[in-house]
């Protein structure tokens, strides 16, 4: 029984440590590898077009200046835009290619191919 009277405090103070360097990693994030401080950051959700054209969201091909007049829309999609940062940290591309890379994976999730058509070969494609 004496290993239980001393594995319970043991396990607490993992707890507290785990807890304070939760709550305390805005003083160390920087100091990580870009693959783990991406996920370790707080996470401050783009509300605007403006918000995302500012933090680099918005390339020749991807021109947000034309939704920054008079679109009635909040912005972009936050859950896209965290994972597209994600791409671009961890395999060090572009905005322009970490949207083609998140856009085929959601393809695949949903089963398409890169060319947009369905994978189930038991899907009808055309009529004729």
């Amino acid at each position: 029984m004496p290993s239980l009277h001393y594995s319970l405090p043991l396990a607490g103070l993992v707890l507290l440590a785990l807890f304070l360097a939760w709550h305390y990693r805005h003083l160390y994030v920087d100091r990580l590898p870009p693959s783990l401080s991406s996920r370790l950051r707080y996470y401050a959700p783009l509300t605007t077009f403006e918000d995302a054209a500012e933090q680099g969201f918005s390339t020749a091909h991807f021109d947000l200046s034309a939704n920054l007049s008079g679109d009635q829309r909040a912005g972009l999609d936050d859950r896209a835009l965290t994972d597209i940062r994600r791409i671009m940290e961890r395999e060090r591309l572009d905005f322009d290619d970490a949207r083609a890379a998140y856009t085929t994976r959601l393809f695949r999730k949903h089963g398409v191919d890169a060319n947009g058509f369905p994978i189930d070969p038991k899907a009808i494609t055309s009529l004729s």
